[in-house]
Order: structure tokens, then C-alpha cells, then sequence
């Protein structure tokens, strides 16, 4: 039987705790840059919200990457599932 596990994340924004969807994030993320367009460059609100706004895009990253490797490992499989069958049927 294969064996099955599951991957959590909590994430807090200005003290709150948002759902760790894709869009939930990236609607945070952007509430968080229209906020920062209108502060004053380099006052310490501005660079708060700089730093919540990177780690944001971590996130993003991170996910992206996960579902690029993903990908490729199933790319791998199906190639190799290929291969074998033109083996058999050579």
C-alpha cells in the first residue's frame, strides 16, 4: 500500500492568518505592494512591508518549484514507460 502524506503551512500576515492558497497569496501580495506604492520610500513601514512582500514571493517560488519537479518526474516516468514498451514490442 503506498504510503501517503500531507504538508501543512500557516502563514501570517500583519498578525492574521491566511488560507496558504496560490491566489490567497498573491492577492495578500498584492494588497501589500498597492499599500507600499503609496509610502514613503525608505521609512521603516516601507521597508516592513519590502520584507512581508519578498517572503510572499518566496512562497510563490518555492511552489513553482515544487510543481516544476514534479513535472519532470512524471516527464521521467512516462519516458521510461515509453522506452520500455518499445522494448517489448521490438
Amino acid at each position: 500500500m503506498a504510503k501517503s502524506s500531507t504538508r501543512r503551512v500557516t502563514i501570517y500576515i500583519n498578525g492574521k492568518e491566511v488560507e496558504a492558497s496560490v491566489k490567497q497569496i498573491r492577492s495578500e501580495m498584492n494588497k501589500l505592494v498597492n499599500e507600499q506604492n503609496r509610502m514613503v520610500i525608505g521609512s521603516d513601514e516601507y521597508i516592513s512591508h519590502a520584507k512581508k512582500i519578498k517572503e510572499l514571493r518566496q512562497y510563490l517560488k518555492e511552489h513553482a518549484q515544487n510543481i516544476g519537479s514534479a513535472a519532470s518526474a512524471w516527464t521521467e516516468m512516462y519516458n521510461k514507460v515509453l522506452q520500455f514498451g518499445t522494448g517489448i514490442f521490438n
